[in-house]
Protein backbone atom coordinates (compact mmCIF):
# COMPACT_ATOMS: atom_id res chain seq x y z
CA UNK A 1 0.00 0.00 0.00
CA UNK A 2 1.35 3.61 -1.09
CA UNK A 3 0.49 6.31 0.55
CA UNK A 4 -0.75 9.07 -1.74
CA UNK A 5 1.21 12.38 -1.61
CA UNK A 6 -1.10 15.60 -1.14
CA UNK A 7 -0.01 19.34 -2.38
CA UNK A 8 0.00 21.48 0.28
CA UNK A 9 -0.84 25.06 -0.86
CA UNK A 10 -1.20 27.97 1.60
CA UNK A 11 -3.14 31.13 -0.03
CA UNK A 12 -3.67 34.39 1.16
CA UNK A 13 -6.37 36.82 0.73
CA UNK A 14 -7.07 40.45 1.02
CA UNK A 15 -10.68 41.41 2.09
CA UNK A 16 -11.79 44.02 -0.37
CA UNK A 17 -15.83 43.65 0.59
CA UNK A 18 -18.00 41.57 2.53
CA UNK A 19 -21.40 40.39 2.61
CA UNK A 20 -23.38 38.87 5.48
CA UNK A 21 -27.25 37.73 5.83
CA UNK A 22 -28.89 35.74 8.54
CA UNK A 23 -31.99 34.14 9.06
CA UNK A 24 -34.28 32.52 11.98
CA UNK A 25 -37.41 30.51 11.46
CA UNK A 26 -39.51 27.34 12.11
CA UNK A 27 -38.09 24.71 10.46
CA UNK A 28 -39.81 23.31 7.97
CA UNK A 29 -39.06 19.53 8.79
CA UNK A 30 -40.47 19.83 11.96
CA UNK A 31 -43.71 20.23 9.92
CA UNK A 32 -42.96 17.45 8.03
CA UNK A 33 -45.85 14.47 8.19
CA UNK A 34 -43.07 12.07 9.79
CA UNK A 35 -41.15 14.12 11.63
CA UNK A 36 -38.67 12.57 14.40
CA UNK A 37 -39.16 13.82 17.81
CA UNK A 38 -36.15 15.00 18.17
CA UNK A 39 -36.51 17.19 15.37
CA UNK A 40 -35.08 20.48 15.95
CA UNK A 41 -38.19 22.81 16.04
CA UNK A 42 -36.29 26.24 14.81
CA UNK A 43 -33.45 26.76 12.45
CA UNK A 44 -30.97 29.38 12.14
CA UNK A 45 -28.14 30.28 10.17
CA UNK A 46 -26.00 32.93 8.73
CA UNK A 47 -23.94 33.22 5.56
CA UNK A 48 -20.53 35.24 5.54
CA UNK A 49 -19.33 36.05 1.79
CA UNK A 50 -15.98 37.60 0.97
CA UNK A 51 -14.79 38.82 -1.81
CA UNK A 52 -11.13 39.59 -2.14
CA UNK A 53 -7.96 39.37 -4.19
CA UNK A 54 -5.19 36.74 -4.06
CA UNK A 55 -1.46 37.41 -2.22
CA UNK A 56 -0.52 34.36 -2.64
CA UNK A 57 0.38 32.17 -4.48
CA UNK A 58 2.35 33.76 -7.20
CA UNK A 59 0.14 31.70 -10.09
CA UNK A 60 -2.79 33.57 -9.02
CA UNK A 61 -1.88 37.14 -7.68
CA UNK A 62 -4.10 39.76 -8.29
CA UNK A 63 -6.91 37.03 -9.37
CA UNK A 64 -10.35 37.38 -7.54
CA UNK A 65 -11.57 35.46 -5.01
CA UNK A 66 -14.73 34.65 -3.52
CA UNK A 67 -15.20 32.79 0.30
CA UNK A 68 -18.59 32.16 1.30
CA UNK A 69 -18.57 30.87 5.09
CA UNK A 70 -22.13 29.54 6.13
CA UNK A 71 -22.56 29.10 10.20
CA UNK A 72 -24.65 26.12 10.05
CA UNK A 73 -23.25 22.49 9.32
CA UNK A 74 -26.18 19.82 8.15
CA UNK A 75 -25.84 18.22 11.22
CA UNK A 76 -24.72 20.86 13.98
CA UNK A 77 -23.78 17.84 16.20
CA UNK A 78 -20.78 17.20 14.37
CA UNK A 79 -18.71 20.39 15.55
CA UNK A 80 -18.83 18.95 18.91
CA UNK A 81 -17.75 15.38 18.10
CA UNK A 82 -14.83 13.86 19.58
CA UNK A 83 -12.51 11.42 17.91
CA UNK A 84 -14.51 8.49 18.87
CA UNK A 85 -17.30 9.53 16.85
CA UNK A 86 -14.67 8.60 14.03
CA UNK A 87 -13.73 5.01 15.08
CA UNK A 88 -13.41 2.74 12.20
CA UNK A 89 -15.54 -0.03 12.39
CA UNK A 90 -14.93 -4.02 10.38
CA UNK A 91 -18.07 -5.85 8.38
CA UNK A 92 -19.25 -6.90 11.33
CA UNK A 93 -19.27 -3.34 13.67
CA UNK A 94 -16.67 -4.30 15.73
CA UNK A 95 -13.65 -1.63 16.27
CA UNK A 96 -10.68 -1.81 14.46
CA UNK A 97 -7.45 -1.71 16.24
CA UNK A 98 -3.91 -1.21 15.23
CA UNK A 99 -0.68 -2.33 16.71
CA UNK A 100 2.41 -0.29 17.64
CA UNK A 101 5.47 -0.58 19.77
CA UNK A 102 3.31 1.45 22.68
CA UNK A 103 -0.08 -1.42 22.59
CA UNK A 104 -2.72 -1.63 20.73
CA UNK A 105 -4.76 1.68 19.88
CA UNK A 106 -8.61 2.01 18.30
CA UNK A 107 -8.35 3.16 14.41
CA UNK A 108 -10.39 6.69 13.93
CA UNK A 109 -11.01 7.88 10.40
CA UNK A 110 -11.73 11.84 11.39
CA UNK A 111 -12.61 14.86 8.67
CA UNK A 112 -9.40 16.07 7.29
CA UNK A 113 -11.78 18.89 4.97
CA UNK A 114 -13.76 21.89 6.03
CA UNK A 115 -14.79 22.88 2.57
CA UNK A 116 -13.03 23.34 -1.38
CA UNK A 117 -12.04 26.02 -3.30
CA UNK A 118 -12.34 25.71 -7.21
CA UNK A 119 -11.83 27.72 -10.65
CA UNK A 120 -14.86 29.76 -12.23
CA UNK A 121 -14.85 27.94 -16.12
CA UNK A 122 -14.08 29.96 -18.30
CA UNK A 123 -12.61 33.65 -16.10
CA UNK A 124 -10.24 34.38 -13.97
CA UNK A 125 -12.02 33.67 -10.72
CA UNK A 126 -12.02 31.86 -7.75
CA UNK A 127 -14.59 30.22 -5.22
CA UNK A 128 -13.71 28.54 -1.88
CA UNK A 129 -17.16 27.73 0.27
CA UNK A 130 -16.30 25.96 3.92
CA UNK A 131 -18.59 25.05 6.60
CA UNK A 132 -17.45 26.34 10.27
CA UNK A 133 -19.34 26.67 13.65
CA UNK A 134 -21.75 29.93 13.96
CA UNK A 135 -19.76 31.46 16.91
CA UNK A 136 -16.77 31.40 14.46
CA UNK A 137 -18.38 33.45 11.99
CA UNK A 138 -19.45 35.91 14.69
CA UNK A 139 -16.15 36.39 15.70
CA UNK A 140 -15.14 36.57 12.18
CA UNK A 141 -17.83 39.14 11.54
CA UNK A 142 -16.55 41.46 13.99
CA UNK A 143 -13.49 41.69 13.22
CA UNK A 144 -14.31 42.64 10.00
CA UNK A 145 -16.54 45.08 10.74
CA UNK A 146 -13.69 46.66 13.16
CA UNK A 147 -10.39 46.45 11.35
CA UNK A 148 -9.14 47.08 7.51
CA UNK A 149 -7.37 46.03 5.90
CA UNK A 150 -8.52 42.13 6.64
CA UNK A 151 -6.78 39.05 5.17
CA UNK A 152 -8.47 35.56 4.92
CA UNK A 153 -5.83 33.00 4.66
CA UNK A 154 -6.32 29.23 3.43
CA UNK A 155 -4.49 25.70 3.88
CA UNK A 156 -5.72 24.18 0.77
CA UNK A 157 -4.46 20.54 -0.22
CA UNK A 158 -4.95 19.37 -3.58
CA UNK A 159 -6.09 15.74 -3.91
CA UNK A 160 -6.66 14.25 -7.47
CA UNK A 161 -8.21 17.62 -9.70
CA UNK A 162 -9.91 18.26 -6.55
CA UNK A 163 -8.97 21.25 -4.04
CA UNK A 164 -9.81 20.89 -0.33
CA UNK A 165 -9.67 23.34 2.63
CA UNK A 166 -7.97 21.89 5.33
CA UNK A 167 -7.82 25.46 7.53
CA UNK A 168 -9.50 28.54 7.07
CA UNK A 169 -8.56 32.09 8.98
CA UNK A 170 -9.55 35.69 9.06
CA UNK A 171 -6.33 37.57 10.16
CA UNK A 172 -5.39 41.09 10.77
CA UNK A 173 -1.85 40.60 9.20
CA UNK A 174 -1.49 38.92 5.74
CA UNK A 175 1.62 37.14 7.22
CA UNK A 176 -0.33 34.96 9.94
Amino acid sequence: MTKEILDYEYLSIIVDKFEVSSQFCPNYEAHQKYALPDTPVFSSYSQLELTGRFLDPDDRRELVIEVSLSGREPNLEKFESTLKDYEVKDETGRSKYKKSTHGTFPTYSPPSIIGTVEKVRGEKRWKAFAWVPPALLSDMLIMLTNHSPMYVSICEIKKNRNRLITSISVNTNPEM
